[in-house]
């Protein structure tokens, strides 16, 4: 039986009932545990608009997290409609409205 205390800076210690204690840096499981309590993976690619720079290289998103998108060549920004997805409780993204339309 495994049992996760809340984590003290960036250590968190597992401890295996009753003898086995584990230390670890929460940093190497951060992925996972966003995976079990519930995030989404890479957002989707869109046709009309593209990631910024700060989301290219992220693969996995908490709930509540939004993410920017830029237009694609050829395209340009629909005002009123914002630029961003966000990651929903359902581990899927939130719809990609047309923020940019085509010139």
């Amino acid at each position: 039986l495994w049992k996760l205390e809340p984590p003290s800076s960036s250590l968190c210690r597992y401890t295996v009932v009753p003898r086995w204690e584990l230390w670890i840096s929460i940093s190497l499981f951060l992925p996972v545990f966003s995976f079990l309590i519930g995030g989404c993976g890479a957002p989707p690619n869109l046709t009309f608009a593209k990631l910024t720079e700060e989301y290219k290289n992220l693969t996995e998103f908490p709930v509540g997290d939004t993410v920017r998108y830029s237009c694609q060549p050829g395209y340009m920004r629909h005002p009123g409609v914002p630029p961003t997805l966000t990651c929903l409780k359902n581990h899927t993204w939130s719809e990609a409205l047309e923020f940019c339309k085509s010139e």
